[in-house]
């Protein structure tokens, strides 16, 4: 099952384990429990280019659900013996005293040599050689790295390797922290190292611990309703995607030595993540005829963020273990605290040397646990831990002709997105983007059919339907993902429990935009209870002409006056309801509800309103108020209630078949009824 949770970032001190720190931690975390009040929302549409508001500071953690242990075999993910790579075994580590095991950065000195472990071919943990240049002493309060020159196994003509991060460095045969950073275009492999006393009080940190839940524009409804206006937002998905761009407080110019790596991502979806990465390695799949290794200090280890058919991972190296759980990466991956994202094996197929930064490239083996902590100082990982994962799942269909009903399935993708919300939505996003990438095409003239069923713990599944034409019809499918998805997570109100997304494609070759270019009625007077013939004059894209009629029967209770009939594509008319009306929900389950009313554009819409002296109340329309009660109403707070001059009395849907786009008004007068032959007074 999904758990939703939310994590933000967390300050070096958090990760100490002194009194004074858990004693704060927990204070926190008892303030950052507290329910937020949901903002205000913003009425009619808002601009499609608004920017993303900058985040709130570090918090700590909040909510959400401790790590669940597995069934998974303890026997094969115990330590192993590593006496040939020059390491003492499991049992021999464990009988000496940490104290005596580690070096502390007052014994480090210019000059002293030692030695790293890590991965370069293969599985097993080699030996490169360490001299140390100096102490970066306090470069941020708490801070300081130790500086070495790396060489041996190809360093000094590589530089340091994107997937070295953790990789544990013993001065005096005493470990003394991890690669953490390096320069990129260096022409030396030169290496910050984190110091290993910052590293190891990650195992002070309590497990199970809450992750907090932020505050972000994808929670908010006013996003969701750019939904509704004709150009979607593609600056959303940039946006969201400088949120997977990892942000290390390191040296000027330094980058992290973690490596990000994608398996069947290409096109637009790979240099989306590269532009977060920085650089994508290629990787793929252990073969599952011979599992891998047990880990071991120097070992490689894998994030994943998304598995399954695709896969998103960060992969580094394991750098000290102890009993059941380990620490690596000698940096954050985002810093945000307690997280729970599966973590499997790797194996190292070669090092490939670049000027720019040189990277490993790997297979992901099995999921042997999950990291439960992303801090400052590093990672720590439960060995035999389970992190729950948000399964996804996308089938990809074609039409067999233009305009035929027939399908036939293209591809279907089974995928599972690490529990992290504030990178789900976007993962989901882009890798729904590949589905299309990798089976058919993303962008060119095409029309797409999107369904999407979201399962939500304790609700009805939300069951959202839309049409998307053009050139970026696959752009326009994933924002349509990345703000449902990110709602969802992030929403205002409730921390919610996820528990399927599905995802339906049918492809259409070639535009079928149809414009609405005009709308008569067949009379303009009419009276209560008639029928009203409603010509819709449409323009397809090649330029021929058709008309569609709608039949509108003017409701039985039309008072006499001015009655106002809005006619065009269903999405269109949602963002006209939205202003006559607008819905500002209370909950979270007023908030799916009007999500359920978002209509896809295939369909014409027509909705008829009438003149009203009233006001919409906590988003409940009441339009023929007296005037005493507007007065004693429009005293409370602005925020809950607005003016209401329109009121909304018929809306009726019927499909056309094609995208449609546009819309128009039609004014009519309704008259007075007739009773008998004579006029109803």
């Amino acid at each position: 099952m999904w758990k939703s949770l939310w994590i933000r970032s967390a300050s070096a001190s958090q990760i100490e384990s002194s009194p004074e720190c858990t004693e704060t931690c927990a204070s926190d975390r008892t303030r950052a429990r507290r329910r937020r009040a949901p903002r205000a929302l913003c009425g009619p549409l808002v601009s499609a280019f608004a920017l993303l508001s900058a985040l709130g500071s570090t918090l700590v953690a909040q909510g959400g659900h401790g790590i669940e242990r597995s069934s998974i075999e303890r026997s094969s993910i115990e330590r192993s013996s590593v006496e040939s790579s020059g390491l003492e075994s499991g049992a021999e580590a464990r009988g000496v005293e940490r104290e005596r095991a580690t070096i502390g950065l007052d014994e480090i000195e210019r000059g002293q040599a030692g030695y790293g472990l890590s991965v370069f071919s293969g599985s097993a943990p080699e030996r490169f050689d360490v001299e140390v240049i100096g102490v970066l002493r306090e470069f941020r309060p708490g801070m300081s790295y130790v500086l070495a020159r790396l060489s041996g196994q190809g360093l000094e003509e590589s530089g340091v390797v994107a997937g070295m991060s953790g990789s544990p460095v013993y001065i005096d045969d005493r470990l003394a922290g991890a690669v953490a950073f390096s320069w990129n275009f260096s022409t030396g492999a030169i290496a910050g190292i984190t110091p290993i006393e910052d590293m190891q009080s990650l195992s002070t940190l309590a497990r199970g611990a809450s992750p907090a839940r932020p505050s972000s524009r994808l929670g908010e409804m006013s996003t969701l309703r750019l939904l509704l206006e004709p150009q979607l937002p593609h600056e959303l998905l940039a946006e969201q995607i400088e949120l997977l761009r990892t942000r290390i407080d390191l040296l000027e110019g330094a980058s992290s030595t973690l490596q990000f790596s994608a398996t069947g991502y290409q096109g637009v979806p790979r240099d989306l993540l590269s532009r977060a990465f920085g650089a994508v390695a290629p990787s793929g799949r252990a073969s599952d005829l011979h599992e891998l290794p047990a880990l071991q200090p120097g070992s490689a280890v894998t994030a994943v963020l998304v598995g399954g058919d695709l896969s998103i991972s960060a992969t580094g190296t394991v750098t000290d273990l102890e009993d059941d759980h380990l620490v690596a990466f000698a940096h954050p991956i985002y810093g945000l605290g307690p997280v729970r994202v599966p973590m499997a094996k790797a194996e190292v197929l070669t090092v490939v040397p670049s000027r720019f930064s040189s990277f490993k490239v790997s297979n992901v083996g099995e999921v042997i646990g999950a990291i439960d902590q992303d801090r400052i100082a590093g990672v720590r990982g439960l060995i035999g831990a389970e992190a729950p994962t948000a399964s996804l799942s996308i089938t990809l269909e074609r039409a067999t002709s233009p305009g035929s009903s027939e399908r036939e399935e293209i591809a279907s993708y089974d995928l599972e997105i690490a529990d992290v919300p504030m990178l789900r939505p976007t993962l989901s996003a882009v890798t729904m983007l590949q589905a299309l990438e990798r089976a058919a095409y993303s962008s060119g003239e095409q029309s797409i059919d999107f369904e999407g069923t979201f399962e939500v713990s304790g609700y009805p599944p939300l069951v959202m339907r839309q049409v998307f034409n053009g050139p970026n019809a696959g752009m326009d499918a994933a924002i349509q993902v990345l703000s449902v998805v990110g709602f969802l997570e992030l929403n205002d109100w409730e921390d919610v429990d996820v528990e399927a997304m599905r995802v339906s494609l049918v492809q259409h070759e070639g535009n079928r935009l149809a414009t609405v270019t005009g709308v008569h009625a067949d009379r303009r007077q009419v009276r209560p209870g008639e029928r009203v013939a409603i010509h819709c004059q449409l323009r397809a894209y090649d330029g021929s002409i058709s008309t569609h009629v709608v039949d509108v029967v003017v409701p039985d209770d039309a008072p006499p006056g001015p009655y106002y009939l809005f006619v065009g594509d269903a999405a269109t008319i949602d963002g006209v309801r939205q202003q006559i009306e607008p819905m500002e929900p209370a909950s979270f389950g007023e908030a799916l509800e009007v999500l359920r009313g978002f209509q896809a554009r295939d369909q014409i819409a027509v909705l008829g309103a009438r003149a009203a002296r009233g006001l919409v109340v906590s988003g409940q329309a009441m339009p023929d108020l007296p005037d005493s009660m507007r007065s004693i109403w429009g005293a409370a707070s602005p925020v809950q209630v607005k003016p209401l001059s329109l009121a909304i009395s018929q809306y009726q849907l019927e499909e056309v078949g094609v995208p449609l786009q546009g819309a128009e008004r039609i004014d009519l007068t309704v008259l007075e009824r007739e009773v008998g032959g004579a006029r109803a007074h």
